[in-house]
């Protein structure tokens, strides 16, 4: 895929890839309690066929099949080969799951072939959302159900503030910008899955916050990729920026606060 497809997440492009697996992975580990439990909320039931786009390692696809559809299965897609090879090694453990390569906006998938389609923090990355989300309209079934939950910069708050903070933030999104990605694409979701052709759209908003998960973990969320992008731009981040933060943080006693808008809507059917 080329860089308009990857838009402004190229694994492969990053740098300290190391530790973006070890981020990647804690913080689907740490979120799939409620995660697991949105999900159930959101319609998804135990014999239903889901796809999962963009899924990385497969970590919470592999947790979708065993959990949530251990009478349906999961088809997890991701362009990455690194990552995805993580996937596969977790679907030969799991007969419920498979894991493929594709392009979010030719998905490769039936028409109408899918019950359940979900997208985690992959919106914020695209050139064209509504592109990517009427491929998915297409490959659900009538009466389907996507959810697409993800980031908007506007609901990021951490106070007492960092020295330096606020100007990464920007650098940040004028980054991800620059490779065709958008930091506040939270507040749009509902209107591109209308146009899209979704019905029933909605897009609750699910805040977490510095006491929920810890502070450190918090400040890994909201900060690390951020400057692994800066550096993929070759900005310039000092070297000790994160420590820096991490360090006032903590000497300050900051609180962090973010909202994962979590879009969802429905793929019309003679029944609505």
């Amino acid at each position: 895929m080329g860089e308009v497809q990857r838009g402004s997440y190229d694994f492969g492009k990053l740098p300290c890839r190391e530790e973006e697996f070890r981020r990647l992975e804690e913080q689907a580990l740490f979120f799939w309690h409620r995660e697991r439990e949105l999900l159930r909320g959101a319609g998804l039931k135990p014999d239903m066929t889901v796809l999962d786009v963009g899924c990385g390692q497969g970590i919470v696809a592999d947790r979708i099949a065993r959990e949530l559809v251990p009478q349906g299965r999961v088809v997890g897609i991701e362009p990455d080969p690194d990552l995805r090879r993580m996937g596969e090694a977790l679907a030969a453990q799991n007969p419920g799951l498979s894991v493929v390569p594709g392009d979010i906006y030719d998905l490769g998938l039936p028409e109408g072939s899918v019950d359940f389609a979900y997208a985690r923090l992959v919106f914020q990355h695209l050139r064209e959302p509504v592109t990517a989300l009427r491929q998915i309209h297409r490959v659900l079934k009538p009466g389907g159900i996507a959810v697409i939950p993800d980031v908007d910069n506007g609901w990021l708050t951490l106070h007492p503030e960092p020295p330096g903070f606020s100007d990464m933030l920007r650098l940040a999104e004028k980054a991800q910008v620059a490779y065709g990605g958008d930091r506040f694409v939270g507040r749009k979701l509902p209107g591109y899955m209308e146009e899209a052709g979704f019905v029933d759209v909605s897009a609750p908003v699910e805040v977490i916050t510095s006491g929920r998960v810890g502070l450190d973990l918090f400040l890994k969320i909201i900060t690390c990729f951020k400057i692994l992008l800066l550096m993929r731009r070759n900005d310039r981040v000092e070297e000790d920026f994160f420590d820096r933060v991490c360090h006032f943080a903590r000497e300050h006693r900051s609180q962090g606060w973010v909202g994962i808008f979590c879009a969802r809507g429905v793929k019309k059917g003679s029944g609505l």
